[in-house]
């Protein structure tokens, strides 16, 4: 636990020191100077670009990669972007070089399936698609009005947090029967009026309008569920 809360606090301080020199560095303009320094020089640009992955070599085997990555970057990026590089090819060969030092874990983000498959390919641990989550998530609840959040699990299954459907109120779990009609099972229900958390529920618990049901299944059979409910 204390070496846990350790290695929290240490990184929480590098995210901390790391914004405030970005900040820093965006009143000075140093990544425009810089910029403007490297591409000046009068060496082809890839002779530049090989004494970047270099220096992150080198750096990596003496400094912490994660503190590295952090306080370097505000200024290299700019640069490679004013060499003509594009930010998707050195984000893929970034992940590579992290992946040959030994990173133990290289969590990259990616614009497109494409740029997933390759960033995983080169050793990419963990990719973050934030775009791509987010109008996931808006189709989702266009597509389901009663949905509230929910999370994806392994292997298609999600859990939802949604608001009581119309014409579950009133009635029953055993009533309703999810589990038998849509392959879907309900968690917990948290109930507003009044306020209580209903873990694991029995069949003869009453859906009210306030309700909220937490409900774990595949996502196909919760779509069906969605599209069922909304129809009734």
């Amino acid at each position: 636990m204390a070496v846990s809360g350790s290695h929290s606090a240490m990184i929480f301080l590098i995210i901390v020191t790391a914004l405030l020199f970005g900040y820093f560095l965006g009143i000075s303009r140093v990544p425009a100077h810089v910029s403007d320094f490297i591409v000046g020089l009068e060496v082809p640009r890839f002779v530049i670009l090989l004494g970047i992955l270099t220096m992150y070599v080198v750096a990596g085997s003496f400094i912490d990669m994660l503190a590295f990555a952090f306080l370097t970057l505000p200024i290299i990026f700019p640069t490679i972007l004013a060499l003509g590089y594009d930010p998707l090819w050195f984000s893929i060969i970034t992940v590579h070089i992290l992946n040959e030092i030994g990173v133990k874990k290289i969590i990259a983000k990616a614009l497109s399936e494409e740029h997933e498959k390759i960033l995983r390919l080169v050793g990419a641990h963990e990719i973050v698609s934030p775009e791509k989550d987010v109008a996931q998530k808006l189709g989702n609840q266009i597509n389901a009005p009663n949905l509230i959040d929910y999370i994806p699990l392994q292997s298609g299954f999600v859990i939802q947090e949604i608001a009581a459907p119309d014409g579950f109120i009133g009635k029953s779990l055993a009533e309703i029967a999810l589990r038998k009609k849509y392959k879907v099972t309900v968690l917990a229900i948290k109930s507003i009026i009044p306020d209580v958390n209903i873990i694991n529920p029995g069949g003869d618990v009453l859906i009210k309008e306030s309700d909220i049901l937490f409900v774990f299944g595949d996502e196909k059979d919760i779509e069906t569920l969605h599209r069922k409910t909304k129809i009734e």
